[in-house]
């Protein structure tokens, strides 16, 4: 499952010169454009900053050697996606009922 949600994320980039010109490129290919206008005109706007923050912050967890420099934009970064999170689980999620399907519950139990 990890890896499902990793390849959603996942650009390739070839051999970038620095973490900012990886990071710079991330909305070239992704999975933001999906979800693009799939909701509400306000919703869009959480969940496509939400999930321009995940890529960013999974681009930089996943280097393999940190600087000091690399691992406070780390921190900042993780600090806004917590932020996102939090706007997305009460304005996004409180508009919208769902349920659990029993497939679901099963495959939870």
């Amino acid at each position: 499952m990890a890896h499902d949600f990793e390849d959603i994320l996942q650009v390739f980039f070839g051999h970038p010169l620095s973490v900012f010109d990886l990071l710079t490129a991330l909305y070239c290919q992704c999975a933001i454009p999906v979800f693009e206008g799939l909701f509400p005109a306000s919703h869009d706007e959480v969940v496509q900053s939400l999930l321009y923050q995940f890529a960013q912050w999974h681009a930089l967890a996943k280097l393999r050697i940190h600087l000091e420099a690399t691992l406070n934009f780390l921190e900042e970064v993780f600090k806004k996606l917590l932020q996102k999170l939090r706007r997305f689980q009460s304005f996004t999620c409180a508009a919208f009922n769902s349920v659990e399907l029993p497939k679901e519950r099963a495959a939870r139990q």
